[in-house]
């Protein structure tokens, strides 16, 4: 990124302040909590959804073209789980940066 550019440039002139790399790694930080939130928020939609299906469905779960129903949706819960864990490393990513600042 430009900021991990700026960082490891040679001359302390080309730098950003202490100041300047906090509030991007604030403002960076801010934005994957609200990521992870929504993307939590859409998780448990799906979930919902999915045990909503599940429990109407009841003992025809052994049908096949009944069970190919659930294939798109476990895929999407399945991404958004991806997501979920990105925006964590990013948040752990984030921190770590915040505490070398400040050492």
């Amino acid at each position: 990124t430009r900021l991990a550019r700026k960082l490891r440039a040679p001359t302390d002139s080309s730098r950003p302040s202490r100041a300047d790399t906090t509030q991007q790694v604030k403002r960076t930080l801010i934005t994957n909590l609200v990521g992870i939130t929504l993307t939590l928020l859409g998780a448990e939609a799906i979930g919902g959804i999915l045990l909503g299906e599940s429990l109407v469905m009841g003992a025809s779960m052994f049908n096949s073209t009944e069970l190919e129903k659930f294939t798109p949706d476990i895929i999407i819960l399945l991404g958004n789980t991806h997501i979920i864990v990105a925006h964590f490393i990013g948040i752990v990513v984030g921190l770590f940066l915040l505490d070398r600042v400040y050492k």
